[in-house]
């Protein structure tokens, strides 16, 4: 008995060890509310193993699994211009995350963005209503 209680308070017993706790599913990459512009790519914690689905509109737009430290990363695609919402689903979870981003976008014609003209002077571009 005296050796087996030794082992035990000697050693890294695997009985008292147990299983290591799971990172919690949270997104530690792009901020919530910031502007993105091109490929973007959302990283964050999870359970190890697990495989982290990035949604928008219900439709999948990358996907990523969760490593053996509890972190993912996963490419998503360039969005067109304006506010986006990304909803987060890790498998095997019940937890869903909402990611909305602002996706900058290039300037319409008639916008009144000032451009500069060849000989140097700055305009701007205003649109006319049709008559």
């Amino acid at each position: 008995m005296l050796p087996l209680l030794l082992l035990v308070l000697l050693s890294d017993c695997f009985l008292l060890r147990g299983k290591p706790a799971a990172a919690p599913f949270a997104v530690t990459e792009p901020a919530n509310g910031s502007a993105v512009s091109g490929t973007f790519t959302v990283k964050g914690t999870g359970t190890a193993g697990h495989e982290v689905t990035v949604s928008e509109n219900g439709q999948p737009v990358g996907k990523a699994t969760v490593n053996a430290e509890g972190i993912f990363s996963a490419d998503v695609p360039a969005p067109s211009a304006g506010e986006h919402t990304y909803a987060l689903a890790e498998s095997g979870g019940s937890e869903a995350l909402n990611l909305t981003l602002k996706a900058a976008g290039a300037a319409a014609a008639g916008d009144g963005t000032a451009v500069r003209c060849r000989h140097g002077s700055r305009r701007r571009i205003r649109s006319r209503p049709p008559k």
